[in-house]
Order: structure tokens, then C-alpha cells, then sequence
């Protein structure tokens, strides 16, 4: 998926470059020319242009032009006095203006509807027919998946995205921009109940017989319970741009992009059982319970360095805008495990005791390292002026980040049920064992927003 991501990163900047290269050759002619003659530039007043709104192309051809032939001036209204220095030519009307106005400031807020690449998870409950033999019951990979073994919080999210940008010059071609996003906490959840019929269970690899085995969450006569798995995902960026107009005209602007980029994906895996016994020859006396609760937490920090180009093709009231950028730096990888069994005798105080099923003594703990990271962006937007201050914009975004960190990858599925609490042995124990597992998540949608310049 990174490697498509960036391809169509490129592919976008080839094409504006391509798209582009007629209207550079333009430009060079002309500045030749304007350089030869050496003679300063009508400009249009700004009082002027006011006094004759609709008719604005037909006003200004008609006032001479003392040099620069096939050249048209820009109109300035509405925040600055750009004139001929900025070397611009606008069509008819107002809808013309975007690609010419000199206003400082711009703001945008959009709509989000994204969806992110699912999380894959290990299959964590299982269920077997009844009558099923007690040995085999819930074991993979006779048994039938109940939840897991699947991609999690694959449904769209609504967010938000909010730019807020100024021109640092009256022509607006330096300009710094920032730019912040969210989506939505995602959720997914499995909740299950049993007093012995349905059969309920939790697979796992046994090391000590180097069998799939499982633990028993409802048998009939044995033992009762319920079963709940959480998972939530949360995601928001931040990026700040300088922005540096290459070439501008009232048909076309294509920008260079320079900055600092921030994402975060952070998300969070629970898996909480309690079950109680029943049965009367076991060894465990009747009404035992034991709350056992597994939990894996995942953070993925993105910082550095990212460059992109802007191109924009303007006709009329429309516009298109079709944005690549590419981001390199460091991603801060952090994953948390944790794991409690809570055992309480009838007639006596629970015990707690360290470790779950999944979540043991030798994976429990806080594990954090940095990988090199690569972020592409691409976009595209088609804009609607609504009049000179409003702008109504629809667009489709994809963004790509490599070498982050999952819960369900963090999940070590062979176990040493001598570990289990109250552990059989003081150990050592090797499993489940902790090691990075990292891996490329996407995200893409539609935005819809409103722009307004000032």
C-alpha cells in the first residue's frame, strides 16, 4: 500500500509539472520582454475598479498600457493594492479573482468522512458445539471464531480538518499555513454471555504440549460466564507549511510547500472475562470467581520534515486543486501491556494477582522505540467561489503512514499455562513473549468545507 501511495504522490507531481510547463515557457518570454523595455507598469486604482464591478475586463482593456504587450494587470481589491507588480491578468468578474487577490489572511474548515485500515486481531473467542468434549472445546482449529480473526474499527469516521493561513507579502506568494485534523474515536465491541450452552472459550497455542488449546469461559456443568473485547482507535495531525508561489496567472498557481509534520494514531485493545465455577467434583470450589482482564495499548508518534507541491487550475467560478506532499522523520513507537487476575473463595478475601491470559509476567510492561517513518499525502479538491470572500470546496484525501503499531500485533498467542494466576511455578517463563510487530495503516475519505479569504 506505501509503495502505491507514493507512487501516486509522484505521479500527481509529474503531472503538474507537466501541466505546468507551457505557462513556464509563457512566463519566461514575457519577463524577457518586460526586461528589454525596461518601463514601469499602469496600475489600476482601486477606486477605480469599484466603480464599475461587472465590467471589469472591458474597463482595463480599455486603459492604455504603456509597456509589456499581451499583458493584462491584476485587480487588488479587497485587502491590498497588488497592481502591475504582480504582473497577474484576471477575466470577466469576480469569479476571475482567485487567482489574483491579494487578501492576507484565509481560514478553512472541513467536514471529514474517513476510513482507516482496520487493525488485524488474533482470534480471541471461540465457541464449539455441544456435547463437544471438554479437552476439545473452543481448540482451533476445529472451533468456531466467535470475534477476532479480522480486521477491527474498519467503519468510517467523522473528523474535522482546520486551516488558518496568511500571506506574508501583498502579492501572495510567500505565505505560512497550519493546518490541524481529527477523526473520530472509533469503536468496536464483543460482549458475550453463557451459562454453559453456548460453549465459550479463549484459544491460545499451549508451549508446554505444542497443541492449540483454549481456556474455558462457559461449559455446561463446569463452569459460567461472559466475555467482553473492547477496541478503540483515535487519530489526529498537525502541519506547518511555508508556502511559495512558483507561478501564478487567473488560470493557473502552482505552489511549493516546505514544513513540519505531527500524526498520532493511538489505540487501545481490552479483553475482560468473569466467569464463576460449578462444578461440584472439580477442584475448585463451587462459586470461585475470577475476573481476568488483558489489556494492549499502542501509540505511533510521527515527527518531521515534509515538502509538497500545490498545483490549482482556475476557470471561471471553478477550480481545481490537486495537492501531493511527502513527509520523512522519526515514528516514536509505544506499546503497553498489562494483565490482572482477581480470584475471590466464597467466604473470603479476593486476591489479586499480576498477569491475565493474554497479558503475563514475561510480556507485562511499557516497550518503546523509533523507526524511520515516511508519510505521502495526496488530494484533490474542486472548489466553488461563491463570491469574493467565500469559497465552497469537495474533495477525496489519502494519506499513508508507515512503520506504526497495533494492538492486535502486539499479541503473543502461545502461552506456558504454568503462568496462568496463581501461577503453578515461580518459572522463568519465555511465553507469551513481547516483539515489535509494526505495520502501514491508510487513511483516506472525502472533505467538504468552506474557505474564507480576508
Amino acid at each position: 500500500m506505501r509503495y502505491c501511495a507514493v507512487l501516486a504522490v509522484i505521479c500527481g507531481v509529474c503531472f503538474s509539472s507537466f501541466a505546468m510547463g507551457g505557462p513556464f515557457d509563457e512566463l519566461s518570454n514575457r519577463l524577457e520582454q518586460f526586461d528589454e523595455q525596461d518601463a514601469p507598469r499602469q496600475r489600476k486604482t482601486r477606486e477605480t475598479l469599484a466603480s464599475y464591478p461587472e465590467t471589469r475586463t472591458s474597463q482595463a482593456d480599455a486603459a492604455p498600457m504603456e509597456d509589456g504587450p499581451g499583458w493584462e494587470e491584476p485587480y487588488g481589491d479587497y485587502g491590498g493594492d497588488c497592481g502591475g507588480s504582480c504582473g497577474i491578468g484576471c477575466g470577466d468578474g469576480w469569479c476571475n479573482w482567485a487567482g489574483c487577490q491579494c487578501r492576507q489572511f484565509w481560514g478553512r474548515a472541513e467536514y471529514l468522512q474517513w476510513w482507516v485500515r482496520g487493525s488485524n486481531t488474533p482470534a480471541l473467542v471461540t465457541t464449539s458445539p455441544d456435547g463437544t468434549p471438554v479437552g476439545v472445546a473452543g481448540v482451533l482449529p476445529t472451533a468456531t471464531v466467535l470475534f477476532g480473526n479480522e480486521r477491527m474499527n474498519t467503519d468510517g469516521r467523522s473528523g474535522g480538518r482546520f486551516t488558518l493561513g496568511y500571506w506574508l507579502d501583498g502579492c501572495d506568494t510567500v505565505g505560512l499555513e497550519n493546518t490541524f485534523f481529527f477523526l473520530g474515536n472509533a469503536q468496536q465491541s464483543y460482549t458475550n454471555s453463557s451459562d454453559g450452552s453456548p460453549i465459550l472459550a479463549r484459544p491460545f497455542f499451549n508451549t508446554q504440549t505444542n497443541q492449540q488449546d483454549a481456556v474455558l469461559v462457559a461449559f455446561p456443568n463446569i463452569i459460567v460466564g461472559q466475555i467482553g473485547v473492547t477496541s478503540s482507535s483515535q487519530v489526529y495531525g498537525n502541519e506547518i507549511n511555508l508556502r511559495r508561489a512558483l507561478y501564478v496567472d487567473c488560470c493557473r498557481r502552482v505552489d511549493v510547500l516546505a514544513g513540519y509534520r505531527f500524526f498520532q494514531l493511538a489505540e487501545d485493545l481490552r479483553v475482560a472475562t468473569n466467569t464463576t465455577s460449578v462444578d461440584q467434583e472439580g477442584p475448585v470450589p463451587v462459586g470461585t470467581t475470577f475476573n481476568i482482564f488483558d489489556r494492549f495499548h499502542t501509540r505511533s508518534q510521527f515527527n518531521g520534515g515534509q515538502l509538497g507541491v500545490n498545483a490549482q487550475f482556475f476557470r471561471g467560478c471553478w477550480s481545481l486543486d490537486v495537492l501531493g506532499k511527502l513527509a520523512l522523520g522519526g515514528v516514536t513507537q509505544t506499546v503497553t501491556i498489562d494483565g490482572a487476575t482477581v480470584v475471590t473463595v466464597p467466604n473470603n478475601a479476593p486476591v489479586n494477582n499480576r498477569g491475565g491470559i493474554l497479558a503475563q509476567n514475561s510480556n507485562i510492561g511499557r516497550f518503546q522505540r523509533t523507526r524511520f517513518g515516511v508519510i505521502p499525502e495526496f488530494g484533490v479538491n474542486l472548489h466553488r467561489q461563491l463570491n469574493p470572500c467565500w469559497k465552497l470546496n469537495v474533495g477525496y484525501t489519502l494519506i499513508v503512514v508507515t512503520n506504526v503499531v497495533r494492538p492486535g500485533d502486539q499479541i503473543d498467542t502461545q502461552l506456558d499455562p504454568n503462568q496462568f494466576p496463581p501461577p503453578a511455578t515461580t518459572g522463568p517463563f519465555t511465553a507469551p513473549a513481547f516483539a515489535f510487530h509494526d505495520s502501514d495503516v491508510w487513511l483516506q475519505g472525502i472533505n467538504v468545507g468552506l474557505e474564507y479569504n480576508y
